[in-house]
């Protein structure tokens, strides 16, 4: 077991009554670097954890299968743990008593949290989001406002989580996964009809400058400016592209009044279900309610393309430019709300790169992905220098 396993296993298991506690044998199941990705009971009677997984991708659908098989044959690796009494699990299992569960321990960061899943009649029912650091709990909290919020309205086009319990170290949420869902990396008007739900119910126009998006975008290119970069960065190319994001905020018209709306600020193919022209949208913990409009329809194409299919900035570019000549849905969306693409654009990829930019260079060990983002940001920063903000025509 790592140290980071550990601390996780403690969080969910200890408590201060050390002197009441029982045995009890687990299996779980390794990330590629040996860390435990999920961990179940013995008595689990069916693979549920892969409701944590996406298979959104040919490769996710063949590796779900090898963890089915590995379950039912009992190839897992075992291990026993204690569970104290008053622990997270053992407060858990005493209240969803007819329930079984199993763990997903979270991605390495400061923003992780243990997901525990909730099963009855091998049905998922629920999932407890177990905040394991001060910054999870913040992004906790914050899901709980905004579903919250958000559940104040009715949709057509769109399902969001309903907040069932909150605690103070933990949420539960109920499972909107359908029953004949599917995954898809290609967004269409069915995204597009679920972000324009969102939009008309909650838009609001105001100021470049007076909004707290313009203001947290300005913080985080500070806090980039005066940081010390991580050992592991490319330390010119991270200084050309916090000074190509320096030259691209100051040339924001930003007396310029446009239209912010509520973002899920995480709209990707593994965070959502579709099920009969219908979007099933879910982990809301970094959405914002003053985010500018296609903010979501950028990301996910961002997203997308590089972590599912290792795309370029070229090829990322050419599938934003098809969509926003050929795509009659997106076309309505930004002649009803009056969007400067070319300016939303811009605020898109200030806002999410000092985002994940700054969270990067503050983790000590950095997996691949966040370099396929880095090369690709610089590309597009670079684009959007040379282009002098007008990257579409």
């Amino acid at each position: 077991m790592t140290e980071n396993d550990k601390v996780v296993l403690d969080s969910l298991f200890k408590s201060e009554n050390i002197n009441h506690k029982k045995n009890d044998t687990f299996y779980f199941i390794s990330n590629p670097d040996g860390t435990i990705r999920w961990i179940y009971p013995k008595s689990l009677k069916k693979p549920s954890f892969l409701s944590f997984y996406s298979t959104s991708s040919t490769r996710a659908k063949i590796l779900a299968s090898i963890f089915r098989l590995s379950f039912y044959f009992r190839l897992n690796k075992k291990i026993e743990l204690e569970v104290f009494k008053d622990s997270i699990i053992d407060r858990i299992i005493k209240q969803y008593k007819d329930f079984n569960y199993s763990i997903f321990t979270g991605t390495i960061g400061i923003n992780r949290k243990a997901i525990i899943e909730l099963n009855q009649n091998n049905s998922t029912k629920y999932f407890v989001k177990v905040a394991l650091a001060e910054q999870s709990k913040n992004l906790i909290n914050n899901e709980k406002e905004i579903l919250n919020q958000l559940n104040k309205y009715q949709y057509q086009n769109l399902t969001i989580p309903k907040i069932i319990e909150s605690d103070s170290d933990y949420i539960t949420i109920d499972n909107i996964a359908p029953k004949n869902q599917t995954q898809s990396s290609t967004l269409n008007e069915i995204h597009l009809n679920a972000l324009d739900e969102i939009y008309s119910k909650t838009v609001e126009n105001k100021s470049i400058k007076d909004s707290t998006y313009f203001e947290i975008i300005k913080e985080n290119i500070k806090v980039l400016s005066n940081a010390s970069l991580n050992k592991n960065f490319d330390k010119n190319k991270i200084e050309i592209l916090i000074k190509n994001m320096k030259t691209i905020l100051e040339s924001l018209n930003t007396e310029k009044e446009i239209s912010f709306a509520y973002g899920h600020n995480d709209f990707t193919p593994w965070n959502m279900f579709i099920e009969n022209n219908h979007l099933y949208l879910f982990d809301w913990e970094l959405a914002k309610k003053d985010i500018v409009l296609l903010y979501d329809f950028f990301h996910f194409i961002f997203q997308s393309q590089i972590l599912i299919s290792k795309s370029d900035y070229k090829s990322i570019y050419e599938v934003i430019v098809t969509l926003i000549k050929n795509n009659s849905r997106l076309k309505d969306i930004v002649q009803k709300y009056n969007i400067d693409i070319n300016e939303n654009y811009k605020l898109y990829l200030l806002y999410t790169v000092s985002y994940y930019l700054d969270k990067y260079n503050n983790q000590e060990k950095l997996h691949d992905q966040v370099f396929w983002l880095i090369d690709v940001w610089f590309d597009a920063f670079n684009d959007l220098v040379d282009k002098k903000g007008q990257t579409f025509e």
